[in-house]
């Protein structure tokens, strides 16, 4: 259970922006070792983080657990443009900084949580997803509608 992570939401309402602390936590490299479900709604949950081998227990009003999975090329789905796609040599697309995998110039197609091979490891943290889809707003409109410069980082990984 290597990959088990849970993210905690608290009631608490918070603004990112004016650098209040988020209300969630990230938990990565951590086994569920047990939910329970209170009275009040709320679960108590047990927790092993794998990486300082400590037990960690909290109270959330929800819980998500995410087991992982593998990567898979896309490929097979795109086959009929595949001749027009940038691929490696394991036929995983290639794609720009604006997530664009497609090479024609009448047209752009774009791909998320794929691009391991250009963009590195957090290609599938799917908390980076709105910043993906802005990088990628912006180039279909092919202007700077959403600024994507020094956006606050809100991430915070609880070990």
């Amino acid at each position: 259970m290597w990959n088990l992570f849970s993210w905690q939401i608290k009631a608490k309402k918070s603004s990112i922006r004016n650098n209040e602390r988020p209300p969630f936590e990230i938990h990565t490299a951590t086994e569920a070792i047990s939910i329970e479900h209170r009275n009040n709604g709320n679960y108590t949950v047990k927790l092993f983080q794998q990486r300082t081998q400590r037990y960690i227990q909290l109270d959330a009003d929800v819980v998500i657990l995410a087991t992982g999975y593998v990567t898979k090329s896309p490929s097979n789905l795109l086959s009929s443009i595949e001749k027009s796609m940038k691929i490696n040599e394991q036929a995983f697309p290639i794609c720009g900084e604006d997530y664009n995998i497609y090479e024609k110039k009448f047209g752009k197609i774009y791909i998320q949580n794929a691009e391991i091979n250009t963009h590195g490891f957090n290609a599938a943290d799917l908390s980076l997803g709105p910043y993906r889809n802005a990088c990628i707003i912006n180039s279909i409109l092919n202007k700077k509608y959403y600024d994507i410069t020094n956006l606050p980082v809100f991430h915070q990984f609880v070990s």
